[in-house]
């Protein structure tokens, strides 16, 4: 790995592991008609990487259930690169594949995708970063909603009791 030492180190010092091995694959085929094209008669490139990025997006969430990480961790795509290795015709059939590599300190999931056609050859492949956002703990939550005024009410600034109509600014 990258900088050296990795989990090894980490296992020798008695640490937590920081890199988890990806969990999650998933395919769909997809077939294509003749409204994505760029060039006349193929694909458009920035359709190709935009469904690439969808299936990744689904893997990523797969990956998030599956490394059982909190409900309402929320994945970002970080960087996404496109390796288009041939023309992808138009009106075809493609077989789409993604899964999720490695997660490393909870956050960054490495993933990587592929197109190929019906006979196997590879159109494009992409590996990618996918940052998990977890949500704050449910008593922070909490905490910030009893402090928040509601949408649209104004604060009040004295000590009074609320007027018995419960709504802020009413005559008293």
């Amino acid at each position: 790995w990258f900088g050296g030492g990795g989990d090894s180190a980490a296992a020798a010092a008695g640490d937590k592991p920081t890199t988890k091995a990806g969990l999650s694959r998933v395919g769909a085929v997809v077939e294509l008609g003749d409204r994505l094209n760029g060039h006349t008669g193929l694909v458009h490139g920035g359709y190709s990487a935009s469904l690439i990025d969808d299936l990744l997006g689904w893997a990523a969430g797969a990956e998030r259930e599956a490394q059982l990480l909190p409900r309402g961790t929320r994945v970002f795509t970080a960087n996404l690169n496109v390796n288009y290795r041939r023309p992808m015709p138009h009106e075809a059939v493609y077989y789409v594949e993604a899964e999720a590599e490695r997660l490393e300190k909870g956050k960054k999931l490495f993933m990587k995708a592929a197109i190929y056609d019906a006979r196997g050859a590879l159109i494009a492949d992409a590996p990618s970063l996918y940052i998990l956002v977890k949500p704050p703990p449910p008593a922070v939550e909490e905490v910030r909603r009893a402090d928040a005024p509601a949408a649209g009410a104004a604060l009040a600034v004295d000590a009074e009791p609320a007027p018995a109509a419960g709504r802020l600014g009413a005559s008293r």
